[in-house]
């Protein structure tokens, strides 16, 4: 597991992208209460400042390096995480670290497995497409 961390996720606000957290916060992660088994779920951010803001998309940026406890202490505010919200956070800040700076990213539970069916949390690449004339 990488120890320290230089990239972060930050939004860009854009309704039409289902992205209300404002232009360049700091995005982290929560995990859902309820799963469903048997379909893949799209997942969104939240903002640090604005936690009920979210964002179906973010984008990396490249910041100097901190460790996972910088991060709660300076954009969640020290709060306490429980066991699934630790995992979920470092899910994110670990697929996010090999990204160049400006990839976005979504997140998803997708469910693997054929006879035993398990549900995982990802953050992945996503690409934009724009149709031309």
């Amino acid at each position: 597991m990488v120890d320290t961390f230089d990239r972060l996720l930050v939004a860009r606000f854009s309704p039409k992208n289902r992205c209300t957290v404002p232009e360049g916060e700091v995005l982290s992660v929560k995990p859902r209460k309820t799963l469903p088994h048997n379909r893949d779920v799209r997942h969104y951010f939240i903002g640090t400042r604005h936690s009920s803001a979210k964002a179906r998309y973010g984008w990396v940026a490249e910041v100097q390096p901190f460790t996972f406890d910088d991060f709660v202490r300076d954009h969640l505010d020290g709060n306490e995480l429980s066991q699934s919200e630790r995992e979920h956070l470092l899910r994110l800040l670990s697929s996010i670290s090999r990204l160049p700076s400006g990839t976005p990213v979504t997140a998803t539970y997708f469910v693997r497995g054929v006879i035993e069916k398990q549900t995982v949390f990802t953050v992945h690449k996503v690409i934009f497409y724009q149709a031309t004339r």
